[in-house]
C-alpha cells in the first residue's frame, strides 16, 4: 500500500448506490495476536489491506513467526514453528499502538516481554497500568526503565481482576494471558466491544475455555494447550459508521452491506434524531439523505454507547447541520485535532476542554488540509465531500492505518474523488 500522497475532491455530488464494508481493523489485531498462543497453521479471512495490519505483521515476525498475506483473497496465513526468544526492535514495536497486545500473549507462552511504551495516533494519553497491575495479579513482575517495559512470569496463575475503568486492549490482554493460565480467572468490568467477542470466539475455536462471552463478566478456566484454526474477520464497524455519517452529510441513497446494523445501532440513532432516514436489514442498512438535517448533540462513551472513533466524523456534518450541536469527548483528551482544519474549511467551532460548540448552518468551502489521526483524516474526506470547491487531504499514512481504499468505495458511490 503507497502511504504517500494526497486525496483531492470536488465537493456537491450526491452518494448513491451500494457498498460492502470490510474487515475489522479493531478486531484483526488482537486475532492476529492469538498466533503467538498456539503454534501450527492460523488462517483469518475478511482481512482489511490496512497498514497497522503490515506493522503488527512485522512484530509477529520478530517473534520468529512466518506470514503469508494475500491481498487479493483478504487471507492472512500464520505460521507458528515456536515463538522465539527476541524483543522487538523499538522502531519496529513503536509504529503501533497494537503491539502492546503482544503482552498477554507472550507473558503466557515464554514468560517474558519487553516492550517500548506503545504508539499510535497522538489522540491523547493511554496509560496501560490497569494491563500491568492485572498481569501482576496473574504472576508477572513488572519493571519500568526508560519508558521500557520488561515483564518477567515465571508461571501465569488465574486470578480475580476487577478493572476500575473500561479497558479494551487491557480486557484483550487479560483474555489471551488468561487461556493458558493455571486455575481460573474471573473479569469483571470487561470491555463489552464486538471485537472482544470476536476474539473470545477464535480462542474458543483453538480450544479456550472462557464463559461470558459478550458480558462484564468473563469467567476463564485455563487450559494446557491451544491449537491453531481458521476464522472470518468480524466488519469493521466504524468504517460503517464513518460511510453512513457521509452518505447522511453529502446526501444520498446507499445501501451499505455485510454488517448487522446492531453494530453501530449508537450512531444510526444519532442520525435518526438528526432527520435522516436510515432502513436496518439483517446484515445491512440504508441511509437516505436530501443532505439537510437538524444537529444534534453525542456525548463518546464505551460501547455500546456513542463511539469515539466516529467522533470527528459526526462532527463535520454538526457543521452543515441547522442549528448548534455539543459535543463531549470523554475518551480521549486530545481527540479534537481536527477542529483547526475544519476550520480552514469555514467550520464555525469553538472547544472549551472536553466540549466542542458546533455552529451549522455554514457552507464549507474547499481548502488544503492535513490528517492529524485516523479519525480525523475520515471526517476531512467528509468534510471535502460536503465542500464548496476543491478540498486537497494530506498525510495519507493516517488515512491508510484504518481504512482500506475508502476513497475508491466514495467514487464508486458517485464521489468526485482521486488519490495522486
Amino acid at each position: 500500500m503507497n502511504n504517500d500522497g494526497r486525496i483531492l475532491i470536488c465537493g456537491g455530488n450526491e452518494l448513491n448506490g451500494s457498498v460492502c464494508v470490510n474487515g475489522s481493523k479493531n478486531a484483526i489485531l488482537p486475532l492476529l495476536s492469538t498466533t503467538l498462543l498456539a503454534e501450527g497453521t492460523h488462517t483469518f479471512t475478511n482481512v482489511p489491506d490496512i497498514s497497522d495490519v503490515g506493522g503488527f505483521l512485522e512484530v509477529l515476525q520478530c517473534y520468529g513467526l512466518k506470514f503469508f498475506w494475500d491481498k487479493s483473497k483478504k487471507k492472512i496465513t500464520v505460521i507458528n514453528e515456536g515463538v522465539n526468544e527476541e524483543d522487538v526492535p523499538p522502531d519496529i514495536a513503536k509504529k503501533t499502538r497494537v503491539s502492546v497486545i503482544a503482552l498477554g500473549p507472550l507473558l503466557s507462552v515464554r514468560g517474558h516481554v519487553k516492550l517500548p511504551y506503545p504508539g499510535g495516533c497522538g489522540i491523547g494519553n493511554r496509560p496501560i497500568d490497569l494491563h500491568l497491575k492485572a498481569m501482576s495479579k496473574m504472576g508477572a513482575s513488572i519493571f519500568i526503565s526508560n519508558n521500557y517495559i520488561h515483564a518477567i512470569c515465571k508461571e501465569s496463575r488465574g486470578a480475580v481482576i476487577d478493572f476500575i475503568l473500561n479497558t479494551v486492549t487491557g480486557t484483550q490482554n487479560v483474555i489471551s494471558a488468561a487461556v493458558l493460565s493455571k486455575g481460573t480467572t474471573t473479569l469483571t468490568n470487561a470491555a463489552l466491544e464486538p471485537e472482544i467477542v470476536d476474539q473470545i470466539n477464535y480462542l474458543i475455536k483453538m480450544g479456550a475455555k472462557i464463559r461470558g462471552k459478550g458480558s462484564r463478566i468473563l469467567v476463564i478456566d485455563g487450559v494446557s494447550k491451544l491449537k491453531a484454526s481458521t476464522y472470518r474477520v468480524m466488519p469493521d464497524r466504524v468504517e460503517a459508521a464513518t460511510l453512513a455519517i457521509a452518505i447522511a452529510g453529502v446526501g444520498g441513497n446507499v445501501v451499505v452491506k455485510n454488517l448487522d446494523p446492531a453494530y453501530i445501532q449508537s450512531v444510526l440513532l444519532r442520525l435518526e434524531a438528526c432527520g435522516v432516514h436510515v432502513e436496518r436489514g439483517k446484515d445491512f442498512f440504508k441511509i437516505k439523505s436530501a443532505g439537510q438535517f437538524d444537529a444534534s448533540n453525542i456525548t463518546t462513551l464505551p460501547y455500546p454507547r456513542f463511539p469515539t472513533d466516529a467522533q470527528a466524523q459526526f462532527m463535520a456534518i454538526m457543521c452543515k447541520a441547522k442549528g448548534v450541536s455539543i459535543i463531549e469527548e470523554t475518551i480521549f483528551e486530545n481527540r479534537f485535532q481536527q477542529v483547526p482544519e475544519l476550520q480552514r474549511m469555514g467550520a464555525d467551532i469553538t472547544v472549551k476542554g472536553s466540549i466542542a460548540v458546533v455552529r451549522g448552518g455554514k457552507s464549507l468551502s474547499g481548502a488544503e488540509v492535513g490528517s492529524t489521526d485516523i479519525r480525523a483524516a475520515a471526517s476531512l474526506i467528509i468534510a471535502g465531500l460536503m465542500a464548496e470547491g476543491e478540498t486537497v487531504v494530506n498525510n495519507l499514512h493516517y488515512l491508510d492505518r484504518g481504512y482500506d481504499q475508502l476513497d475508491v468505495k466514495f467514487k464508486s458511490l458517485g464521489a468526485d474523488i482521486i488519490r495522486e
